[in-house]
């Protein structure tokens, strides 16, 4: 994860959780992984588009098997990279 973003320990502290949506993000295979500016949600891109499918799947396949309460968001933008965002 970017440990660059100044609130990154502070929102840990409080929410837990985000060390978890990380890993997962990572498990699955994404490795440009990130914490949006207050830590609302944990985010990751891919260029490649099924690279980004495969890893997509396998978030979710985490998340299913371990009965999470995580909602995944897979979005398209302008640019060339596909991004995921996670919240619990």
């Amino acid at each position: 994860l970017d440990t660059q973003n100044d609130l990154y320990g502070a929102a840990l502290s409080l929410c837990p959780g985000i060390k978890v949506l990380t890993d997962i993000l990572k498990q699955a295979g994404f490795t440009d992984v990130s914490m949006t500016g207050s830590g609302s949600g944990i985010f990751a891109k891919e260029k490649d588009t099924n690279k980004f499918t495969a890893y997509q799947e396998a978030c979710e396949s985490i998340i299913s098997s371990a009965n999470l309460p995580i909602k995944l968001y897979g979005l398209k933008t302008a640019n060339p990279y596909r991004h995921i965002s996670a919240q619990a």
